[in-house]
């Protein structure tokens, strides 16, 4: 069953990666006079992407530009914040540098403390992607504010075909950091590639709900790819995955990826069966943990829903203890 959905995943994925490269995306330029996503002469084409659903801009052409976009530029960030309501129909953080034939990955962040980004096309939002050779090279998302509504986020985006490895992110070192009262809605989460590093955290009180609501080709799924190098493997392949959930922040999962508990050969709902298989893989294995591996993951599953949060460490449950006992008193006190 796990190799029948690979299958399909990678079948799925070629396409989308040959059509991101062919087509013309909208380019940050970062010319404007800010690192705002809403200053038209940040873009190479005058303006912001336009659309979550449509692949191209009205007119027709030669002026409908792709409304899928990239950064490919190291160092030139970009910023959503409140009054900011963002739409792509992909988005591309730390994409392959120009003239380097997808040899080598920008590194660059988006950064979003407010408003909304929405990407509901099916290249979804992709931190890293192409090759790497740069130890130092780092394509980062960090969401402190507002909502994010995406068909897929992928950490790194598995690129580049060899006759070796298959779709690989060689090198890539990718991070997504979800904190304060942020929220992540997205119909997948794929974490990791062959051969590249990716972290992603989810702290404060921040939420990312894996569900089925983005026009994702996968409904509410975490898929975790974590390689280690097997000595006498030709291939090589090595690479890290960590999901770290800390603090009150958490992770729901609302569809089945690697199981079929009623055999069907579909996709459906989460299930119980899917939450053991969580807790025995991927908590099992540490990819995931809470509060940097200092603190157990706690993975509940409830009408279709699994749900991932850090078990409080010792001493912050005394205080928690404590303050809701200095609550109770003062309120006594009046």
């Amino acid at each position: 069953m796990k190799m029948q959905l690979v299958a399909i995943l990678v079948a799925l994925a070629l396409p989308l990666c040959l059509a991101t490269s062919a087509l013309a995306d909208s380019q940050w330029t970062g010319a404007g006079g800010s690192e705002r996503w809403d200053d038209n002469a940040n873009w190479d084409f005058g303006a912001p992407p336009n659309s979550a659903t449509e692949l191209h801009n009205p007119p027709p052409p030669p002026n409908n530009f792709n409304n899928s976009a990239v950064n490919l530029l190291d160092g030139a960030n970009i910023l959503i914040e409140d009054g900011i309501d963002a739409t792509a129909f992909g988005l591309q953080v730390g994409g392959p540098k120009p003239g380097t034939l997808g040899g080598n990955a920008a590194t660059n962040t988006l950064n979003m403390t407010g408003g909304s980004l929405t990407v509901q096309g099916n290249f979804l939002i992709n931190v890293g992607r192409s090759r790497n050779s740069d130890p130092g090279q780092l394509a980062q998302m960090n969401v402190s504010g507002g909502v994010v509504n995406a068909s897929g986020i992928t950490i790194p985006e598995a690129f580049n075909p060899d006759n070796v490895l298959g779709f690989t992110s060689v090198g890539i070192n990718a991070d997504m950091n979800v904190s304060g009262d942020a929220v992540v809605n997205t119909d997948l989460l794929r974490l990791g590639a062959q051969d590249s590093n990716a972290t992603m955290t989810i702290s404060d009180n921040a939420q990312v709900n894996l569900t089925d609501d983005n026009n994702g080709f996968a409904g509410g799924v975490l898929w975790i790819e974590a390689f280690e190098f097997t000595p006498g493997d030709i291939s090589g392949v090595r690479g890290t995955s960590l999901l770290d959930i800390r603090d009150q922040a958490v992770l729901t999962v609302h569809g089945e990826w690697w199981t079929d508990e009623n055999g069907d050969g579909e996709r459906g709902a989460a299930t119980q069966t899917e939450a053991n298989y969580f807790i025995n893989n991927y908590v099992g294995n540490g990819w995931i943990v809470g509060n940097g591996g200092n603190s157990p993951v706690e993975v509940s599953y409830d009408s279709g829903v699994i749900t991932m949060r850090a078990v409080p460490e010792p001493t912050s449950a005394v205080l928690v203890v404590l303050s809701t006992a200095l609550l109770v008193c003062r309120r006594r006190k009046y």
